[in-house]
């Protein structure tokens, strides 16, 4: 993780992050984001024997990952010199369906929270106030909406997202049923998140176009 100053002419600061060691595949930075201060927050996965520096983290939340499963998702944050103030995983351990799990997009809202979206097969990722308290759907990967106050370290609201029957189209996949991509925050907290869908059962508000026009099978899909 790097930080020019405006000119692009010298470093604020510039470091490694360590999220995993040779014994697994799942280590990526998938999101990044930085605040009007200059704050810079960013998100991936990490895997087995990450040796992540957790720092502040969530309560009830561990990098270590457990069971069957391979990977976590990771939100950090820096100050504007470069300080670690928050690192943490958010991840359940319940595995249900393929894996990984990820954090893949984050914004830093005007309040100093953390939002963040990922994917998860886990039927215990934590959620508080959701809109989706469980896991609709079996054997997939759901989309995870979070928000996190990371001066307290404090889950603010977390939820499931995502398709809520098994209706996805021969050959497709389980795990090509939803794949969220970034996350945004308005300054009134509303949230946006996007992302890619291959399923009719994805829930729509005053929508545009209402349903998925052609299912797509794996390697349309990708």
């Amino acid at each position: 993780v790097a930080k020019l100053n405006s000119d692009g002419d010298a470093l604020v600061f510039g470091t490694y992050l360590q999220i995993a060691d040779t014994t697994s595949p799942n280590y990526l930075l998938r999101g990044l984001d930085v605040s009007a201060a200059g704050k810079v927050a960013v998100t991936g996965m990490s895997g087995i024997n990450s040796g992540f520096p957790e720092t502040n983290p969530v309560a009830g939340q561990s990098c270590t990952v457990a069971g069957n499963d391979n990977s976590d998702g990771f939100v950090a944050l820096f100050g504007t010199s470069g300080t670690l103030e928050f690192a943490s995983c958010l991840a359940g351990s319940i595995r249900n369906g393929p894996s990984p799990e990820a954090l893949r997009g984050v914004a830093i809202g005007s309040n100093g929270d953390l939002y963040v979206v990922g994917l998860s097969s886990m039927t215990d990722f934590p959620v508080v106030n959701p809109i989706q308290g469980a896991k609709p759907v079996a054997n997939q990967r759901i989309m995870t909406v979070s928000q996190i106050d990371p001066d307290t370290s404090t889950l603010v609201f977390s939820t499931y997202f995502g398709p809520t029957a098994e209706d996805l189209p021969p050959g497709s996949g389980s795990f090509m049923g939803l794949f969220p991509a970034d996350i945004e925050v308005d300054s009134a907290g509303n949230i946006v998140v996007i992302g890619t869908v291959n399923s009719m059962s994805y829930p729509t508000l005053n929508a545009t176009q209402v349903n998925l026009s052609v299912p797509q099978n794996t390697a349309q899909f990708r």
